[in-house]
This record gives structure tokens, C-alpha cells and sequence, in this order.
């Protein structure tokens, strides 16, 4: 079932792998204690490939009978089909809108259609629709699913995505541009004022203060010019200063700029109902004996996932990066991993 995918070949210009996977270790140890090192029989499912880390480490030191490896990002797919093409048993389509353009750029080209058995599968999907994705690849359990929800240190500094204060481009935020039609930009441009306090309070947990403030500035500033230009990020990083100044208190702590962007990232892209759905889809689909594994980031998705494990009366053990961990990768500092079972 291997996949020959012209259109997913990497540009000329080489890519170096930047990210480090955060808890890598972690998750690789847990795994393996969990199942007492007998892991060759596992069926693993890796909600958030990124750049591959976590996928490839578990691939290569825990050798699973089968792990399916989900991105919606196609920059994503392609970075991890350049590196370690050599592992991957299969790059699989599963979005109806990308599927049509894949058919077009390369007939050979594969479709998630039909049963797996063993090896690494990519698939390019969303991971809201793993229920959908498991069933059409007619599996019916997995033993282990991990979700890392932060960007890559290559998602991040991608330049014409807007995801980095350093890209002069339009904001656009968006994980998937070929399945997603509504960037960032149009948010900012058609949003009320109690909307955008809405947004910033409810998905980064902003001050109701600070988010009408903001709120009220970012509409004077569309008024006088709509947002949807190369300016975007100055305009509101300028703003977002105004409202709050940088102080030395501010170390540490999120500044309102950085929040104004993860708020539009996470409304842009669904990424709280996204991943109550795809966490619910990996429990129906969960052994008895086996473990989910969440990294999170930030408050909303940590309550999120605390309110799911409630929910569904599961257990749970927390763990946070070592200071060895922090001191070589500062990315780290805001991760949780949730280590989730059934009762």
C-alpha cells in the first residue's frame, strides 16, 4: 500500500529538522511500562505527526504492529515524507476537498480506502474525524493515541502562515489553507466587538478588562483600514503594546499579542471542538488495557481535557517536563502530558 505522492515531494531548498518533541521520553517510557516491553503487538494512533518526533520514536523503539500517524497540516506530511520516507508503509488521503486535488496532481496516488495491517501509515486528516478514519481503515481498537498539541518549531517559524510575530505576511492561522476558507484576517474584519471579548476571554482565558480594551482598539483599527494586509502582525502587536505595555512583570506570562494570536489560531482552525471530538473518538475505540496520551499547552486545552476526563469518569496521572527538559528546550515550559485510563 505504499504511496507515491508527486505533489507531496519536498521543495528543493532542504529542510532541517528543528523541532524537538516535547516528553518524548516520557510517552516512549510509559508506553513501554505500561505493556511490560511487549509492544510488537501494539496498534498505536498519533494524532498530531507535526514534524514526526513522537511518531518516529515510537515507531523505531517500540516496534508496533501498526501506528497511523493523523496531520491536517499538508507542510506537515511532506516535511516527514522528505525524512523518513524509508519508515512510512503508506501517505493516505482522507479530506474529500485535498483528495479531489491529490487525484489531480498524481493519479498513483492513494486514498484511505481498505483494511491495514501492519507498518507506519501517514494520513492526511484532520483528527476530529478519527472514528471515520479508523473505521474506513477497518480497524476496530487501538491500544495507544497520543495528541501533542502545540505547533513545531518549523510550523512556527514558517514564513506567509502568520503564526510568527517575525512574519511580515497577512494573518492567516490557518493549519489546512487547501480545506479551511475563512483565515484569521476575515476574523478580525467581521467580528463584533462582544464577539471579539467573547473570543479572547473564552479561548485564551483573557482578563474581561483587558479583552474589551483590546476589543475596542482592534475595531477603531479595521474601521480606519480592514485587516488583510502585510502589516497585520505589526498592527497588532502595536496595538496589543498599547493596550498592555511591556513590563518586567510580564516575564513569564503571556503578553495580549501573543494571546490575540492563539485565540484567532484556535477559532480559525475548531481546535477545542476538534479535540473533544477526536478525544471521544479515541476512547470508543480504546482497549481495556489501554492509555491516551494529551500534551497540552495552555489553560483552554488543559480544561478541555480535565472536563472530558471528568466527564467520562477516567483516570488520570499529570506529568510535566524535567528541569533537564527545560533547560534544553524552553518550548517545553507550558507542557502537561495527561496520562489517561479506563477504570
Amino acid at each position: 500500500m505504499t504511496s507515491s505522492l508527486a505533489y507531496l515531494t519536498a521543495p528543493k531548498n532542504k529542510m532541517r529538522v528543528k523541532h524537538k518533541p516535547v516528553l518524548l521520553n516520557q510517552v516512549i517510557n510509559i508506553v513501554a511500562k505500561k505493556f511490560k516491553n511487549k509492544t510488537s503487538n501494539l496498534r498505536l494512533v498519533d494524532c498530531t505527526l507535526g514534524d514526526g518526533g513522537h511518531s518516529v520514536a515510537m515507531y523505531t523503539q517500540l516496534h508496533p504492529k501498526l501506528l497511523v500517524s493523523l496531520d491536517w497540516d499538508l507542510t506537515s506530511i511532506r516535511f516527514v515524507k522528505r525524512y523518513y520516507n524509508k519508515l512510512i508503509s503508506g501517505v493516505l488521503e482522507f479530506d474529500n476537498v485535498a483528495k479531489t486535488f491529490m487525484q489531480l496532481k498524481d493519479k498513483k496516488a492513494e486514498v484511505l480506502d481498505g483494511k491495514v495491517r501492519q507498518g507506519w501509515y501517514v494520513v492526511h486528516a484532520n483528527f476530529a474525524n478519527i472514528k471515520n478514519i479508523l473505521r474506513s481503515l477497518e480497524i476496530d481498537s487501538i491500544d495507544v493515541v497520543l495528541w501533542d498539541l502545540g505547533l513545531s518549531s518549523r510550523q512556527l517559524e514558517s514564513k506567509g502562515r502568520g503564526f510568527s510575530f517575525n512574519d511580515k505576511s497577512v494573518l492567516d492561522l490557518r493549519i489546512s489553507p487547501a480545506t479551511n476558507d475563512v483565515p484569521a484576517y476575515k476574523l478580525l474584519n467581521i467580528l463584533s466587538q462582544k464577539e471579539l471579548v467573547r473570543l479572547f476571554t473564552e479561548n485564551v482565558g483573557m482578563p474581561v478588562n483587558l479583552a474589551v480594551r483590546l476589543s475596542k482598539e482592534l475595531v477603531i483599527e479595521r474601521q480606519a483600514k480592514p485587516f488583510g494586509n502585510k502589516d497585520d502582525m505589526a498592527r497588532i502587536k502595536h496595538i496589543a503594546y498599547k493596550v498592555k505595555p511591556l513590563r518586567r512583570s510580564s516575564i513569564g506570562h503571556l503578553h495580549p499579542a501573543t494571546l490575540v494570536l492563539l485565540a484567532l489560531r484556535m477559532a480559525v482552525n475548531f481546535e477545542l471542538s476538534n479535540l473533544i471530538d477526536s478525544l471521544e473518538g479515541g476512547l470508543e475505540f480504546l482497549t481495556e488495557q489501554g492509555i491516551l496520551l494529551v500534551i497540552t499547552f495552555h489553560s483552554a486545552e488543559e480544561s478541555v481535557v480535565n472536563d472530558w476526563i471528568t466527564k467520562n469518569s477516567l483516570v488520570v496521572e499529570v506529568i510535566t517536563p524535567s528541569k533537564l527538559e527545560l533547560a534544553v528546550n524552553p518550548r517545553a515550559r507550558s507542557a502537561k502530558l495527561f496520562v489517561v485510563q479506563k477504570k
